[in-house]
C-alpha cells in the first residue's frame, strides 16, 4: 500500500459530479423546476433552490469548454505571432531567406530566428541546405545538406550538418575517406570540429576500422575518438564486442592516453603519450597473475608492459 496522500481542491468535487452524473442531475433539475412552477410560497423557493443546486455541476462542463476554447484561441494567436511564411526575401542573422520560407521567431517581437523550414534546396552559409534549419544555443545552426558537399576541406555527406553562424563546419558525416593530423578517417564517420577548426572528436561507422599510427593500433568499428585542443588524443571509447589491441593487451570501453608532465611544450606540436589506461576486454595474465576482465590496467606504449592501475 502506498503512503502517498493525494488531495484535490474543493472546486473539483462538483466538477467530477457534473462529469459523471450530469444527465441525472439535469433531469432532477428539470423536475424540481417544474414542480416549483406549479406550487407557491416557500415550497416554490425551496424547489427552485434545489433545482439550481442540481444544475450547477452540469454547468461546470460548458464552463470548462469555454475556458479551453478561450485558451485555444489565445494559443493560436500567440503561435501566429511567432510563425511566419515569408512573402518577400529576408536577410537576418547571416541568412538570406527566400520567399516561401517558414520562419519561427524566438519571441513575438521577432528579435531573432529560432528555426526556419526552407521551401527547397537553398544556398545558405556556404552550403546547399534543405528542410529545417534550427539555431542551437545561439552558437550554431543544425540543418540538412541537400547533397554531398566539401566544407572547410572536409567531404560531408548529404544529411545532418552543424554550421557556425559564420558558416564554418562544426559537425557532419564524411562522404569519403579523409586524412587529418596523420590519421586516415573512413567514410561514414561522424566528425565534430572545435571552434578553432581542429578535429575534436569522431565516431566510426559500424563497418569501418581506423588505424592509429601514433600507437600502432587499430580503433575498432563503432569506436569513438576524442582529441585535446592541441590535437593530441585524449581518450577513445570502444563498445562491445570490439577491443583495442596493444601487444598482448585487449582494452575496451573508455581508454585514456596518459602524457608526461612537460613544463614547456613547443607550440603546435602535440605531445607523445607514454601509456594507455583502460579496462581489460578479456581475462589476461599480468606478471604471472590472472587479471580478470574489466580490471583497469595501464599499458606502456614503448614496451607494451602492462600493470594493474589504481582507479582515480
Amino acid at each position: 500500500m502506498s503512503d502517498i496522500t493525494i488531495a484535490f481542491p474543493a472546486w473539483t468535487t462538483p466538477l467530477f459530479i457534473g462529469v459523471l452524473y450530469w444527465p441525472v442531475l439535469l433531469v432532477v433539475a428539470l423536475v424540481l423546476a417544474g414542480l416549483g412552477a406549479i406550487v407557491h410560497g416557500w415550497f416554490r423557493v425551496a424547489l427552485l433552490g434545489l433545482a439550481t443546486i442540481a444544475l450547477l455541476p452540469c454547468l461546470m462542463l460548458p464552463a470548462m469548454d469555454l475556458v479551453v476554447a478561450i485558451e485555444s484561441v489565445s494559443a493560436r494567436r500567440a503561435w501566429a505571432r511567432m510563425h511566419e511564411t515569408l512573402s518577400t526575401p529576408l536577410k537576418i542573422q547571416g541568412l538570406s531567406l527566400p520567399v516561401g520560407t517558414a520562419v519561427t521567431w524566438v519571441d513575438e517581437r521577432h528579435k531573432g530566428v529560432a528555426s526556419v523550414e526552407l521551401p527547397g534546396p537553398t544556398p545558405l552559409l556556404g552550403a546547399m541546405l534543405t528542410g529545417r534549419l534550427e539555431d542551437l544555443s545561439n552558437r550554431w545552426w543544425s540543418g540538412t545538406l541537400a547533397a554531398d558537399t566539401s566544407l572547410d576541406a572536409w567531404p560531408c555527406r548529404a544529411g545532418d550538418v552543424w554550421l557556425s553562424h559564420e558558416g564554418r563546419l562544426m559537425r557532419c558525416t564524411l562522404a569519403a575517406d579523409h586524412e587529418d593530423q596523420g590519421v586516415a578517417i573512413p567514410a561514414g564517420s561522424e566528425i565534430s570540429l572545435a571552434t578553432t577548426g581542429r578535429l575534436s572528436d569522431l565516431r566510426l561507422p559500424d563497418d569501418r576500422m581506423m588505424l592509429l599510427p601514433s600507437i600502432a593500433a587499430t580503433l575498432p568499428a563503432g569506436g569513438s575518438l576524442f582529441l585535446r585542443p592541441d590535437g593530441a588524443i585524449e581518450r577513445a571509447y570502444v563498445p562491445e564486442p570490439g577491443a583495442l589491441r596493444l601487444g598482448d593487451m585487449a582494452l575496451r570501453y573508455e581508454i585514456r592516453w596518459i602524457y608526461p608532465e612537460v613544463a614547456h611544450q613547443p607550440s603546435g606540436i602535440p605531445p607523445s603519450a607514454m601509456e594507455l589506461r583502460g579496462s581489460l576486454a578479456v581475462d589476461t595474465e599480468i606478471d604471472g597473475t590472472l587479471t580478470p576482465m574489466g580490471s583497469l590496467v595501464g599499458v606502456e606504449l614503448a614496451s607494451h608492459a602492462a600493470r594493474v592501475a589504481r582507479p582515480h
